[in-house]
């Protein structure tokens, strides 16, 4: 999941990122529901089975041109990682399905990152640490993340704290810039759009409901994504 996390970050520092996404090689498709009958052989229909999905098909030719975009986008950066096809196939999808509103949600936390860089001092020149533009990806699909840097801002002893910094050695003005981010409010709301997939209470979600998020590989090749 680094490099998911790591390619997320890297859209939010560079959102022109998501121009080179090509959203013709996903295509929705309708889940397979079961019927169920009254007594009297009339169909009952859930309202919750009526709404959209995000499950989609992936062109698998198609996938693999987009992961090498998306690993040529990322010769700017400091520490550049190696994309999987899932992440590729995952950035089609978010920017495929209007309810992620991806390119929207990736420009309300460009601009939260700006204005953190901007009181934090942090460097602007593409040479930011790898650990922490993975960081920054976390933050946007993670709440307990979120919960973790709010805490450290009003507690720098916290325990959880120390345990995510040791996993992600920022220093300087790059740990303030993301505990800052953490807090900016504009930055939870658009995590909150974009992890609930902007459903309304009557339909599918997508990362609160994990059966339409996994990825499968069917005998044919073909990557369908749910």
């Amino acid at each position: 999941m680094f490099d998911f996390w790591y390619a997320l970050g890297a859209s939010i520092v560079k959102p022109a990122i998501l121009e080179k996404v090509d959203t013709s090689i996903f295509t929705l498709v309708p889940i397979v529901r079961f019927a169920e009958f009254d007594s009297t052989g009339a169909a009952m229909v859930d309202p919750q089975n009526l709404d959209q999905t995000v499950l989609g098909k992936i062109d698998k030719n198609g996938c693999l041109v987009l992961r090498k975009t998306l690993q040529d986008q990322l010769v700017s950066f400091q520490t550049p990682v190696c994309l999987s096809v899932y992440t590729a196939s995952k950035f089609a999808q978010f920017k495929a399905v209007p309810s992620f509103a991806f390119e929207h949600v990736i420009g309300v936390c460009h601009t939260a990152l700006m204005a953190a860089a901007a009181s934090t001092g942090l460097p602007w020149n593409g040479n930011l640490s790898m650990h922490f533009v993975a960081a920054l990806g976390l933050l946007l699909v993670d709440s307990d993340v979120t919960a973790i840097l709010t805490g450290f801002g009003a507690n720098p002893a916290s325990a959880e704290a120390a345990d995510f910094f040791a996993e992600f050695p920022l220093q300087g003005a790059e740990k303030a810039a993301l505990v800052k981010i953490a807090s900016d409010q504009n930055f939870s709301d658009s995590r909150e759009t974009f992890t609930l997939g902007g459903q309304t209470p009557t339909s599918n979600g997508n990362w609160d409901h994990c059966g339409h998020v996994r990825t499968g590989i069917y005998a044919n090749a073909e990557r369908v994504l749910y």
